[in-house]
């Protein structure tokens, strides 16, 4: 891998004021969301960067929807290379799926239609081992090209054409194509794998912030990279264009918030004067062209509207005040205190209450018959298919071990484990889930004197589960709900254990 680094500089040397990044920093930061990270980049230097502790720049962060931009990129290599042509028919590719009553719009459907989300369908067909096939079998009920419908299951049928192509798989396929060429460390990337083995190509793919930036870099100078025109200038030009309508006011798009109403790309979305890859909960890179600007951030944002708007309005309005011109003084005292906010970012503490204790300290306790708890201790992403015949926590004992740590015993997928759990309003950093290489920190308080709470922060999603073990008798029952998700705030799951 070829990777040179960014150069790091002041926001005056580019001719911006540190007074306009620094208000921007505070807005993102006011509380209307729980931010990870973020980047700024104009010309082509990156002018401001922070992470909110216990996120980290080497860290990888689910990008949800952002992988979608990422499959786009992988199909216009294959265009460029010959391997694939944008209208060929998909049932050309999988004839052995079509079926017998196969409509006509159904034989229309091209490639570039499952790049611009116009594939005529108005529902997403199941993702599981007979994925194509249900594909093939969905209604498709409008012209292809015709009706914007945001399809993840259209969007995962490009790794698997890209595979029947070449016997590659997508993540391998961009290795010495993409990732090599623009300083995308192959080694830190994961990319969830369908039932039949082939990336969620709509979603799945964790990468670092910087990596998201470094591809939008890419769109931004038309492909090139260092010189070498790594992704051809006609699929960059046809991709950061308007492909397709999305303000139509159909039930599907009317309650779109304002920022999604520019249109559709291929696998990106549209601004006034912009274009972004955007994934749930706000994963999020922006390219300005006409003000030679990038903003990469991610955060994890609950509120009722899913495209993240609020953060989007914070966005635009910094774009607003950025005119570019000849470089400016520096104002030392703005600077310093812009990089202070920079470097001492930070998630809120957790909650620390420490009255209570255990009713049966390094007592063993055993789930009941017919209870498996599969859920527990894993993130909501982590019951997609690859999980499903994980076990979860079958029994456990937990005592006070110092003052402000408990130690719990647990039989998590039939393997004992030992977890550290700080209650002084710290987190502790284990590695739970093996299979996915996941880092989660935990951190516990007392509900009240019958109530432990455990809190588990996966650092490279965007979820934190809460378990609450209420001690009664010689039962413990455990509850979980997601920490932050105000459209679903009870508790659910609740799991029975018995004291053995």
């Amino acid at each position: 891998m070829k990777r040179t680094e960014f150069i790091r500089t002041t926001s005056e040397s580019v001719g911006i004021s540190s007074q306009v990044v620094l208000d921007f920093l505070n807005t993102m930061d006011d509380g209307h969301t729980e931010m990870h990270s973020l980047m700024i980049m104009h010309q082509d230097k990156i002018i401001g960067e922070g992470w909110w502790s216990p996120y980290a720049p080497g860290i990888r962060h689910t990008m949800m929807s952002t992988s979608k931009t990422f499959t786009a990129t992988a199909i216009g290599l294959a265009i460029d290379e010959g391997i694939l042509n944008i209208d060929e028919k998909i049932v050309d590719i999988f004839p052995e799926y079509v079926p017998n009553d196969a409509s006509d719009y159904l034989k229309k459907i091209t490639i570039y239609h499952l790049l611009t989300m116009s594939s005529g369908m108005e529902e997403a067909c199941v993702v599981d081992e007979n994925y194509i096939s249900n594909f093939m079998n969905t209604p498709v009920l409008h012209k292809p090209g015709t009706d914007f419908f945001y399809n993840d299951s259209a969007v995962t049928l490009l790794p698997a054409i890209l595979y029947k192509k070449t016997g590659i798989k997508m993540i391998d396929y961009l290795k010495p194509r993409l990732f090599d060429k623009i300083g995308i460390d192959y080694k830190n990337i994961t990319w969830f794998n369908i039932a039949t083995g082939t990336e969620f190509g709509a979603g799945g793919l964790f990468c670092t912030t910087e990596d998201a930036l470094r591809l939008m870099k890419l769109y931004k100078d038309q492909g090139v990279w260092e010189g070498q025109q790594v992704l051809s200038k006609a699929f960059v030009q046809e991709a950061t264009r308007k492909q397709i309508l999305t303000d139509t006011n159909t039930p599907r798009t009317h309650l779109l918030p304002k920022d999604n109403r520019y249109g559709y790309g291929y696998l990106m979305w549209m601004g006034k004067e912009s274009y972004r890859s955007e994934g749930a909960y706000g994963q999020i890179t922006i390219v300005v062209p006409k003000k030679d600007l990038i903003i990469s951030f991610t955060e994890a944002n609950y509120s009722k509207d899913p495209a993240s708007q609020e953060s989007m309005d914070r966005c635009n309005v910094f774009i607003d005040n950025i005119n570019v011109g000849d470089p400016l003084l520096e104002n030392k005292q703005v600077y310093t205190q812009l990089q202070n906010r920079f470097n001492t970012l930070a998630l809120a503490r957790p909650p620390y209450q420490p009255y209570g204790s255990f009713p049966n300290p390094r007592k063993w306790y055993q789930a009941e018959t017919g209870i498996h708890p599969e859920n527990l201790f894993y993130a909501q992403l982590y019951s997609h298919p690859m999980s499903k015949n994980t076990s979860g926590i079958t029994a456990f004992c937990i005592e006070q071990k110092e003052a402000h740590l408990v130690e719990m015993q647990v039989i998590l997928n039939n393997e004992n484990r030992t977890l550290l759990i700080p209650t002084d309003g710290s987190r502790l950093l284990h590695r739970i889930h093996e299979y996915y290489k996941s880092m989660v920190y935990l951190s516990g308080y007392w509900k009240d004197k019958e109530s432990f709470a455990i809190r588990f922060r996966w650092i490279e999603t965007v979820f934190e589960k809460e378990l609450v073990f209420r001690f009664k008798e010689d039962k413990c029952f455990i509850t979980e709900k997601l920490v932050h998700d105000v459209r679903n705030q009870e508790e659910k799951h609740s799991q029975a254990f018995i004291k053995e």
